[in-house]
């Protein structure tokens, strides 16, 4: 599936978000910020999320759009009805109300993007992570040598779960402390794999570890 963004910018992706997409938002981003308009960054940020809404619907202007939802009536008229629609067809409140409609549904955040259920959920997870990374305070966007960087590098980001609720998630207890640690980053009695369990999941979301899955933690020191 390719997702279209602003700049000119495609990304090839299947249902895992790619581990440097953030990256590649916030260079969008900066590029954006050069040709924006206005005076205030906040304004400048609600602008970038609605332009990437438009890029990834792939949206036109509103001539085009309307005389797209015509073509379509009148191919439907010929195909189902064989005959050709009238002026008034176009000429009337139904109409121009049917064209309002597709319009402000195709501005929602929350709509259909694809008539197929997996595209669908993708994208929209697509979107949550753009609005994300858009809105972040600059000290969080810097949030990058982390133990859980490593996690969406292997495997990608899992939207809207955090890593306490994984099946991957353990305690452990050594000394008399209790420790939080990730099977598929690694378990030892190190401080450098103990974890966070707020983090943002990755794809390794409540997949237990196996032959096919293996900690990824090397030793030595944490980046």
């Amino acid at each position: 599936m390719t997702i279209k963004l602003p700049m000119g910018v495609e990304i090839e992706m299947n249902t895992r978000l790619p581990y440097d997409f953030d990256d590649i938002i916030r260079k969008i981003f900066k590029e954006y910020l050069g040709e924006a308009k206005t005076e205030n960054l906040a304004f400048d940020k609600l602008n970038f999320i609605d332009l990437c809404i438009a890029s990834i619907r792939n949206s036109k202007c509103a001539e085009e759009a309307v005389q797209d939802i015509m073509l379509k009536q009148t191919e439907y008229r010929l195909k189902i009805l064989d005959e050709l629609p009238e002026k008034s067809s176009f000429l009337n409140m139904n109409f121009m109300v049917y064209c309002y409609e597709t319009g402000r549904e195709n501005a929602e955040l929350h709509t259909e993007y694809s008539s197929n259920y997996i595209e669908n959920e993708t994208i929209m997870k697509v979107v949550i992570r753009i609005i994300k990374v858009v809105l972040r305070r600059k000290k969080m966007a810097k949030k990058k040598r982390i133990k859980i960087g490593a996690m969406y590098r292997e495997y990608g980001e899992m939207e809207g779960v955090l890593c306490r609720n994984c099946c991957n998630f353990i305690t452990i207890t050594d000394e008399g402390k209790r420790h939080c640690k990730c099977r598929g980053y690694g378990i030892t009695r190190e401080a450098s794999t103990n974890w966070y369990g707020k983090y943002e999941a990755c794809g390794l979301y409540n997949t237990p570890i196996d032959e096919k899955y293996k900690p990824i933690f090397k030793g030595g020191a944490e980046e």
